[in-house]
């Protein structure tokens, strides 16, 4: 976390009363020691940068620091071969391609099961990033849902939404890492939701998807929608997979790609002369 304060010393203060703790439990960065301005006007705060020693906020910190690593740090470990392992790479547990559940609905994917323990776990771990965050947040664990078993309730909902859900993917995704990195670099992906918001975002999704395709097989014009995340495009993907008279493909560069819906062209029936020879 970040402290401001009139001197570096002011602000490692006012660390110290956050955490109850003395200096000598912090780890102390300092970002810009101040200044007083001339004649006292135009003065700069102090501003440092601190991490608290104890042990289970240290285990934390670990986990989102793993989970914030750079794009080049990755690339060097593990370099994903062609552009189909790029849609992984931006959101992994996401593949715009994966098979759909036959619900009927098209929008379903097929999840790998978890284990209670693993749910419990992954629970513990989403309350602890909310309580540090200090959203008002309570993690609910509903086993019965195999698509999004952890659900957030509570007053902050809607912080931890975030602007079209980028901040519920950016927790899945610490979340996800955390719990993989204490369960031996393994596990399935698990989903979070908040007040029902991905099943909506599914639903509008979906919609939008058909409405599209159908535009573009009316017109015999391709459609472009706006740039979605790697989970949006797979959704739509997915939609109209076995839509007849439209494919859909992804371009652009970067997690904000686009689709396009793409009409199929008619095969033109071979004219037939009313004379024989």
């Amino acid at each position: 976390m970040q402290f401001e304060g009139k001197t570096v010393d002011h602000a490692i203060q006012l660390a110290c009363e956050h955490f109850k703790c003395a200096k000598d439990d912090l780890e102390i960065t300092i970002i810009t020691k101040g200044s007083t301005g001339l004649f006292g006007l135009g003065g700069k705060k102090a501003k440092i940068e601190v991490s608290y020693k104890g042990a289970g906020e240290q285990a934390l910190h670990e986990d989102a620091a793993a989970a914030h690593e750079t794009v080049d740090d990755k690339e060097k470990d593990e370099k994903p071969a062609g552009k189909e392992a790029a849609a992984k790479e931006e959101a992994p547990g996401y593949d715009e391609e994966a098979p759909a559940e036959g619900d009927g609905e098209g929008t379903r994917v097929q999840e790998e099961s978890i284990s209670p323990e693993i749910l419990k776990m992954a629970q513990e771990i989403l309350n602890e990033i909310l309580t540090l965050a200090r959203l008002e947040g309570k993690v609910v664990c509903d086993q019965e849902d195999s698509q999004f078993p952890l659900k957030v309730e509570g007053e902050d909902a809607s912080l931890i939404i975030g602007r079209e859900g980028q901040t519920l993917d950016a927790l899945e995704y610490i979340l996800n890492r955390a719990v993989h990195k204490r369960n031996g670099n393994k596990g399935p992906q698990i989903h979070i939701d908040a007040q029902g918001y991905r099943i909506k975002r599914i639903e509008n999704l979906r919609h939008m998807a058909l409405r599209s395709a159908k535009k573009a097989k009316s017109s015999g014009r391709q459609v472009v929608l706006q740039p979605m995340s790697p989970r949006d495009r797979r959704i739509v993907h997915i939609t109209l997979k076995d839509f007849h008279g439209v494919s859909t493909k992804s371009v652009g560069e970067g997690s904000w790609k686009k689709v396009i819906i793409v009409p199929k062209r008619r095969r033109e029936r071979p004219h037939r002369s009313r004379f024989n020879g």
